[in-house]
């Protein structure tokens, strides 16, 4: 009787170290999920930041090229010569 007292105790040792294992496991990955979603907002504001700095420039050679009669999808880049 005493051996199997002792080895329901062990089992259940095992199954309570497994359920700390298991939410130490969902704490991690919860955390890297939120590090994945503020790198994520970062890499978007600094795009849009990027986007809104370089957009006048952009016009502006879009505007240089319509003026030239030139596609600028076929002459990425190219100023008026």
């Amino acid at each position: 009787m005493q051996e199997g007292t002792d080895v329901a105790r062990k089992i259940n040792i095992i199954i309570h170290k497994i359920s700390i294992a298991s939410n130490e496991q969902t704490d991690g990955v919860d955390k890297i999920n939120k590090a994945v979603a503020q790198i994520d907002g970062v890499t978007q504001r600094a795009l849009a930041n990027a986007l809104l700095r370089h957009s006048p420039l952009l016009f502006f050679f879009e505007s240089l090229d319509m003026e030239n009669g030139l596609a600028a999808s076929r002459n990425p880049g190219r100023l008026c010569t």
